[in-house]
C-alpha cells in the first residue's frame, strides 16, 4: 500500500494498474507521458502564478487535476482541486497556498513515479 496523508493515497497503484488492464510492459509508457505532461502543466501553472493570471492557473490545475485523477495520485489530485477552486474564485492567497501545496504533492508523486518507470 502506498504512503498517506489523510486517508487520500500518493499513488493507488492497485487503481493505476487497473487503468492499463495489469499490463506491466505499457505501464512505463503511460508514466513516461504523465510524467512529461505534468511537468508541462506544473510550468504553465508556476507562468500564470507569476503573471497573476488566476484564469490560466485554473485552466492548467484543472487539466493536473484530470491526469492526476486518472492515475489515482489522490494527494495531487486533490490539491490540483483545491488550487482551481481558488483561482476559479479569484482568491490570489488562497491560491498561493493551494499552489504551494501542490507543488509539495507533485514532487513527492513525480519522484515516486520516476523511480517506478
Amino acid at each position: 500500500m502506498s504512503p498517506t496523508t489523510g486517508d487520500r493515497l500518493i499513488l493507488d497503484r492497485e487503481f493505476l494498474l487497473l487503468q492499463v488492464d495489469h499490463d506491466l510492459e505499457f505501464l512505463p509508457h503511460v508514466i513516461g507521458i504523465f510524467l512529461k505532461e505534468s511537468r508541462t502543466r506544473l510550468a504553465e501553472i508556476a507562468d500564470a502564478m507569476a503573471k497573476h493570471d488566476l484564469g490560466a492557473v485554473a485552466a492548467a490545475a484543472h487539466s493536473l487535476k484530470g491526469s492526476t485523477g486518472g492515475i489515482g495520485a489522490q494527494r495531487a489530485h486533490h490539491a490540483a482541486h483545491l488550487l482551481e477552486r481558488a483561482a476559479l474564485l479569484a482568491n490570489a492567497p488562497a491560491a498561493l497556498t493551494a499552489w504551494s501545496d501542490l507543488q509539495h504533492e507533485a514532487e513527492t508523486l513525480l519522484s515516486q513515479l520516476a523511480e517506478s518507470a
